[in-house]
């Protein structure tokens, strides 16, 4: 297929735009691009039906991976090194085992030519890519849209995404405009309006404009192992950690939740997974248990279904603590979208709701 304009800046803007900005003559000659160049088409999914990625088999070095639909139909083929799930209808790729990350669209024909050292999912119409060494964000198009300049990026959530520049962590617009100066040891998304920092070794919480909606006065999390190294705010609450329990809190940082627990975890569907000792159950907001302390693990509900543990066993409950899919996975991910990825001793694929396999594979 001959490579129109457009498709040719794409390829070759980014690592352009990497070393210096783009000067105005070269901004317009990309608008003039986008606007007289011919579209070429491609096969969409339809709105309501997502894909999922799934590997071949065979030996580590023959593994290739592809995509399969809700049904657990192959839509595109095994040809990619490496492949992530989709967002905002595109999927990370490598097409060559030590080659750069690019983007597939959802025909499974490349959008975004390979050129990243490292790219990471779209959210709110922006990427974080790592080229040279730094991180910067590219649209949809695979234009630059904020320059590579920072030692760490996340995705946008709220209009905000949390960069690190010179080993500090603050927040810019999608513009690229700092909004919190970067001055935090650590730093979360936003959710719900509020972003998780800390500050000289203390746990906080900052507004969209960067001000202490909570001071930085409660305890950070210590380590990585633990269940939330900082943790961001749902269904109008937040667990923080006195000494060695969790409990939970509001927006204005006032305790809800007495701390009482060994574990917890965030709110959905009205519940969270907490632990008391070994065994874990389910809470609702006023901090009453909904779910009795009878499994050996527990993880957040999603899609009206959690993963639980009971023996040596994973399985999946609904919002009453019924059992919908029995105990028999080594381990068991959350639902996304009608599926989740699961596996035994023997194979590995994706279950539905009630546990029938729509894909699945041998491991070696």
């Amino acid at each position: 297929m001959k490579e129109t304009p457009l498709r040719a800046a794409r390829r070759t803007n980014y690592l352009r735009f990497s070393n210096h900005s783009p000067g105005p003559v070269a901004l317009l000659l990309l608008v003039v691009l986008a606007l007289t160049s011919p579209a070429t088409p491609r096969r969409h999914l339809q709105s309501d039906q997502v894909l999922f990625p799934v590997t071949s088999g065979g030996s580590s070095s023959e593994n290739r991976v592809g995509f399969i639909d809700r049904t657990g139909k192959l839509l595109v083929d095994f040809k990619f090194y490496s492949a992530y799930e989709f967002s905002e209808g595109l999927a990370r790729v490598r097409v060559r085992s030590d080659g750069k990350e690019g983007y597939i669209d959802s025909a499974g024909a490349i959008a975004i030519e390979p050129q990243f050292d490292q790219a990471f999912p779209f959210s709110e119409g922006l990427a974080p890519v790592k080229v040279s060494g730094k991180f910067g964000y590219i649209d949809r198009m695979g234009l630059p849209a904020i320059p590579p300049r920072y030692e760490r990026a996340f995705g946008f959530h709220e209009g905000r995404a949390a960069v690190q520049l010179n080993g500090r962590w603050g927040y810019i617009d999608k513009n690229g405009r700092v909004m919190v100066e970067p001055r935090y040891d650590q730093a979360n998304n936003y959710s719900e309006s509020l972003a998780a920092v800390v500050e000289n070794g203390k746990l906080g919480y900052l507004d969209k404009q960067g001000n202490w909606a909570i001071k930085p006065e409660l305890e950070a999390f210590a380590n990585k192992t633990e269940a939330l190294v900082l943790p961001n705010f749902s269904e109008g609450l937040a667990v923080f950690k006195k000494d060695t329990v969790y409990g939970f809190i509001n927006s204005k940082g006032q305790t809800i939740i007495a701390p009482q627990f060994t574990r917890a975890g965030r709110f959905s569907h009205g519940l969270a997974p907490i632990g008391v000792r070994d065994k874990f159950g389910y809470i609702n907001r006023a901090g009453e248990i909904e779910i009795d302390l009878k499994f050996d693990a527990a993880r957040e509900f999603s899609e009206a279904r959690a993963a639980v543990l009971s023996g040596n066993k994973w399985g999946y409950i609904n919002v009453n603590g019924d059992f919908e899919v029995s105990p028999q996975f080594q381990t068991a991910e959350s639902f996304r979208s009608g599926l989740a990825l699961v596996s035994t001793s023997e194979q590995s694929g994706y279950v539905d709701r009630e546990g029938t396999h729509v894909w699945k594979r041998l491991l070696n």
